[in-house]
């Protein structure tokens, strides 16, 4: 392997000027934060998708979408949950 072909692409780098909002105080539980931050990243997220790419299983997704829905954070859009 050549120097240049382990070089971290610069562009994707994020910025250490970046500037995050901090998370919301009603995320209670570690699993809560997870699906909040992924669908903050990533954008709106079915179930299925976020029981795959988090590794959940869906029984433990469902309670959360509900519970992070209930106090507001979130909104459904047909099969799509949004921030």
């Amino acid at each position: 392997m050549q120097a240049s072909d382990s070089s971290i692409d610069v562009e994707r780098r994020p910025s250490t000027d970046a500037r995050f909002d901090p998370l919301p105080a009603q995320l209670d539980s570690p699993v809560a934060k997870l699906v909040y931050l992924y669908l903050s990243a990533v954008g709106p997220a079915s179930v299925e998708e976020l029981s795959a790419v988090l590794r959940l299983r869906k029984l433990t997704v469902y309670p959360v979408l509900s519970h992070l829905s209930a106090r507001g954070l979130l909104s459904r859009h047909g099969q799509l949950y949004r921030i």
